[in-house]
C-alpha cells in the first residue's frame, strides 16, 4: 500500500490535536490484568538505571526512559552541506562509515546516495532499518519518513525470537502529561541506546524536535510498551489506521492504562 503525504499529515495533525489517547469505542475498559498487579519479569538490564521487564506469560515488554529524536528516513534529513537538513551530518555517519545514510553498495563504506529528483533533490538518502523490499536503495520512499510516521527504535539486544521484530507495534507515553501514541519499530539503534523515537513521534508527545539546535527530546519519563508479533506482512509499508488499531487493540488485551500505571503508578 502506497501511503499518501498529505493524508498522512491531515491525519497525525488530527491525532495530535486530540491530544492523549484514549480508548476506542467498544474497546474492553476491564483490563486482563488486575489494576493492581505488576509482577515484573526481567527482559534485559540494559544498565544501572533502565531494565526492560514483561509480565508473567505476555509477549509484550516494557521500559521507560526518555526519548532522543531520530531524524532518519525523512527526504530532508542530512544534506551534503550541512546547512538545509533536518539534523547534522555528523550524526549520519562519515566517509567510509555512514550509518544513517544509504550506499550505492548498501554497506557502510560506499559511496552515499543523493536524491536526483523531488522536493529534496540533493540531499542525501537517509535509511531506516525498516523499508520496502519493492523498492530500490536510491528511492527515498523506500524507507520510513521520521517526519510522518510515528516509529521508535531500539537497540540490536531487543531484537529477534522472543523479542522484537521489525515491524511490531507499540504505545508510547509521556508519565508526565498523560500524552500517548502509537508507534512502529523501525530502525535499530546502537547498543548503547534506548529510549528513541521518530520526529513524528515526538511531536505527537510535545516533545522538541528541532535536531539542528540541540532542542529536542526528553531525558525522562516517556514508557514504552512494544508488542511482538504484531507486524505485518511484508512489515512496511502499512498504513496509519491498521497501525492505530492493531497497537490499541494490543495495548488494550495487555491490560491498557489501569496495568500501565500499576507498574508506573506515577503516570498520568
Amino acid at each position: 500500500m502506497k501511503l499518501n503525504r498529505l493524508s498522512t499529515l491531515l491525519l497525525l495533525s488530527s491525532l495530535l490535536s486530540a491530544g492523549a489517547w484514549a480508548a476506542p469505542k467498544g474497546a474492553a475498559t476491564k483490563p486482563s490484568t488486575p489494576a493492581n498487579a505488576c509482577k515484573k519479569e526481567t527482559v534485559l538490564q540494559f544498565n544501572r538505571q533502565i531494565g526492560v521487564w514483561r509480565l508473567p506469560g505476555k509477549p509484550a515488554f516494557f521500559f521507560i526512559d526518555g526519548m532522543a529524536v531520530n531524524a532518519h528516513g525523512a527526504p530532508n534529513a542530512y544534506d551534503p552541506n550541512d546547512q538545509r537538513g533536518l539534523d547534522v551530518l555528523a550524526r549520519a555517519g562519515r566517509k567510509g562509515n555512514w550509518w544513517s545514510i544509504a550506499t550505492d553498495n548498501g554497506k557502510l563504506n560506499g559511496k552515499p546516495l543523493i536524491q536526483q529528483a523531488g522536493p529534496f533533490k540533493g540531499f542525501y538518502i537517509s535509511q531506516t532499518s525498516l523499508r520496502d523490499a519493492t523498492k530500490k536503495n536510491d528511492d527515498i520512499t523506500k524507507y520510513v519518513d521520521s517526519t510522518l510516521i510515528p516509529y521508535f527504535a531500539l537497540p540490536p539486544q531487543l531484537l529477534g525470537a522472543g523479542k522484537a521484530m521489525l515491524g511490531d507495534l507499540g504505545m508510547v507515553l509521556d508519565a508526565k502529561t498523560g500524552k500517548a501514541s502509537f508507534a512502529i519499530f523501525a530502525d535499530v539503534g546502537a547498543r548503547d541506546s534506548i529510549g528513541e523515537g521518530s520526529i513524528a513521534l515526538a511531536g505527537l508527545l510535545d516533545i522538541p524536535t528541532d535536531r539542528r539546535s540541540g532542542k529536542t527530546g526528553v531525558g525522562n519519563d516517556i514508557i514504552y510498551v512494544v508488542f511482538p508479533g504484531t507486524a505485518a506482512r511484508p512489515a512496511w509499508p502499512r498504513s496509519i489506521e491498521d497501525m492505530r488499531k492493531t497497537a490499541e487493540a494490543s495495548f488494550q488485551k495487555w491490560g491498557g492504562l489501569p496495568q500501565l500505571k500499576a507498574c508506573f503508578p506515577n503516570a498520568r
